[in-house]
């Protein structure tokens, strides 16, 4: 594995069967591959609905990845059963082990945490959820002693005000381990906006803004972004955000 890798970030694609979302992930994927993505992360919210359709279309818009270059996680957005079924089935099941698994990639790990709320009340359905089950603290202590690890997942652990209603269940374990870990990165989204807050690094919505790629270089003791809009973007926004031009 090389020394140090490029890591591409996209979340909240709120994919729902639309031409100008499908393109807006299609132009976002291509300018990943130009500046040559190693590993592609997507954290969660990945249809806007749950439907089985939606994350076939996901599947066709990463027919040119490879197997092993794609971890997927999924959010709030994508509950039932449909996401599941897609990771075991034709939809998304070459990526399985991806996003199921940690991803050991030489230099640097991926646990990829699964932050739906299943049981969660309908007032509260943007709500995440973190526990002993979905969150491998041995493991990921373990593994960042040694090398750069990112823990993937759709809900961040910081803190906001309207967290009770749609924040992260738990999230005092997963900050309980960045404060202790100096090795260790979060990668989100749900906020839809581009934010660094401390080592905790959210992408911007792929269905709501202009240029939602994140890019981070990472070694094995070194984490760098280097590419980001400079467009923040707006708190679960619901229309695109204007990029000026140069």
């Amino acid at each position: 594995m090389k020394e140090k890798m490029i890591i591409g970030h996209l979340t909240d694609l709120h994919l729902n069967g639309s031409g100008s979302r499908h393109q807006k992930l299609a132009t976002a994927l291509e300018k990943a591959k130009q500046l040559k993505v190693n590993h592609l992360v997507l954290t969660g919210d990945l249809s806007a609905n749950g439907k089985a359709e939606h994350f076939a279309e996901l599947g066709w818009a990463l027919r040119d990845w490879k197997d092993s270059s794609v971890t997927i996680v999924p959010g709030n957005h994508d509950g039932g059963r449909a996401f599941d079924q897609a990771l075991e089935g034709p939809s998304l099941g070459r990526f399985r082990k991806t996003s199921k698994e940690p991803v050991d990639l030489g230099s640097l790990k991926i646990f990829p945490v699964d932050t739906r709320f299943h049981a969660r009340a309908l007032v509260f359905r943007a709500l995440g959820r973190i526990g002993e089950t979905n969150l491998p603290i041995p493991e990921i202590i373990s593994s960042a002693t040694e090398k750069t690890t990112i823990v993937a997942c759709h809900h961040g652990p910081q803190s906001h005000p309207l967290g009770f209603f749609d924040g992260l269940v738990g999230r005092d374990k997963l900050n309980a381990l960045l404060g202790r870990l100096t090795n260790l990165r979060v990668l989100c989204g749900h906020d839809h906006r581009v934010l660094d807050l401390g080592r905790i690094h959210v992408a911007a919505s792929v269905a709501h803004h202009g240029d939602p790629l994140r890019l981070y270089e990472v070694g094995a003791r070194s984490f760098r972004p280097t590419y980001q809009s400079s467009v923040e973007g707006n708190y679960f926004s619901l229309g695109a955000i204007h990029i000026p031009r140069d």
